[in-house]
């Protein structure tokens, strides 16, 4: 079953906080892909990411069936054959009200959720829940 995990971001935290994550997880040879909004947020991200093997969807694309073991969804909306991956990173910035929509969605259809809160201290705070 896909494992789904919630981080609970500050604005500025972003770029960082994935790259920490996405480097340990890319050294597994695990594919990643970023669901967006818009491809401006790529046009944002790029830089920080110029050297990392990853490939941006627009919301409502899906990607191939297969292709990416994680993805890491920056849209309010919950993507499109989410189970198909083994790992999502659900990132919660400034839009609380769609995190808890998508929360309760994965909670209602039986998944594990964890969820990391980070304030602009990096300090963290975990907790998980099943049903």
């Amino acid at each position: 079953m896909t494992r789904i995990q919630f981080f609970n971001l500050g604005q500025d935290s972003l770029p960082k906080f994935i790259l920490q994550k996405l480097q340990k997880h890319l050294h597994s040879r695990k594919r990643a892909i970023i669901h967006c909004k818009d491809l401006s947020i790529e046009q944002k991200l790029a830089p920080y990411f110029a050297d990392l093997p990853l490939n941006y969807i627009v919301e409502g694309q899906t990607p191939a069936h297969g292709d990416y073991e994680l993805l890491i969804n920056l849209c309010p909306t919950t993507p499109r054959q989410f189970g198909q991956f083994e790992e999502i990173w659900e990132i919660i910035g400034t839009d609380v009200d769609s995190g808890r929509e998508k929360y309760q969605l994965y909670k209602a259809r039986g998944y594990t959720l964890t969820v990391a809160n980070f304030n602009h201290e990096h300090s963290k705070q975990s907790a998980s829940h099943s049903e």
